[in-house]
């Protein structure tokens, strides 16, 4: 009737119930409540099959889960109206950094940021740290890896930061009692490795209009303009996250990215 998209925070409370971790290897061994992936991948398929039915247009919000992109890939190629976002911890980190920085940088850490002297020296947090908790839920190294692959052909249209930050105060307690939330994650390029500078850059600089005109007519065309990103860049510089009041901003205060972003206009 109203010939409106629908965007949907894919999250089946029936499965999700108190999750506070991705369901799996690190949520058992830390003894934290599991979230599973399927809490996910049902709205996302439910969305799927009523888009079908409908001819309504739906976007799914910050995906997280391998299934949930394999869901919209296989929809897309039917032609069904759908399209989905993710956000850059979704494709950078893991449920692992809940374990501590030694368990992520042991093995999950390496596979995404191993550009050599990107980082300078690791940084290091303890494990059950809060400012990793965020709905939805850092996933497995096999979820990120299909985020990525979701980015690099296309069946993730939309970069998002879902900045959700809170304040010290919230965060200093026991990881089940901490709210869920996280501060943006600046664009890096170590993150954006895989991905076409120029459509990385489209991406970003996508705005709600662009984003209810993609079953029209695709990604905006370079040098559209957008609301968050102009064209001229600036050098690569570091961003001291420790120098921001928030307590999520801490999260990155340790990693310190290298970036390089566009000017806003």
């Amino acid at each position: 009737m109203f010939d409106l998209t629908v965007m949907d925070h894919c999250q089946d409370y029936s499965l999700v119930t108190e999750g506070v971790i991705h369901e799996g290897y690190w949520s058992l061994a830390l003894g934290l409540r599991s979230w599973p992936a399927a809490g996910e991948e049902m709205i996302v398929a439910r969305n799927i099959l009523l888009a079908e039915l409908t001819g309504a247009r739906v976007h799914c919000q910050h995906l997280s889960a391998a299934g949930s992109v394999d869901l919209i890939r296989a929809a897309k190629r039917r032609g069904v109206p759908v399209s989905g976002e993710a956000c850059p911890h979704h494709f950078t980190l893991t449920d692992s950094a809940i374990a501590g920085s030694e368990k992520f940088w042991a093995a999950d850490g390496k596979q995404v940021f191993s550009v050599p002297g990107a980082l300078g020296e690791l940084p290091v947090w303890p494990a059950y740290d809060t400012n990793f908790k965020m709905n939805p839920p850092l996933r497995s190294a096999q979820d990120r890896e299909a985020i990525l692959a979701g980015l690099v052909d296309g069946t993730i249209e939309i970069l998002c930061s879902d900045h959700a930050p809170h304040c010290d105060f919230e965060k200093e307690v026991e990881f089940d009692y901490a709210p869920f939330g996280i501060g943006p994650i600046p664009w890096t390029e170590i993150a954006a490795a895989e991905l076409d500078l120029a459509r990385h850059r489209r991406l970003l600089r996508l705005t709600p209009r662009d984003a209810e005109a993609l079953f029209q007519r695709g990604l905006p065309r370079q040098g559209t303009r957008g609301g968050l990103f102009g064209r001229r860049s600036i050098p690569p510089f570091v961003i001291d996250l420790t120098r921001i009041g928030d307590a999520d901003e801490t999260l990155l205060a340790a990693i310190n990215l290298r970036l390089r972003v566009s000017e806003a206009k």
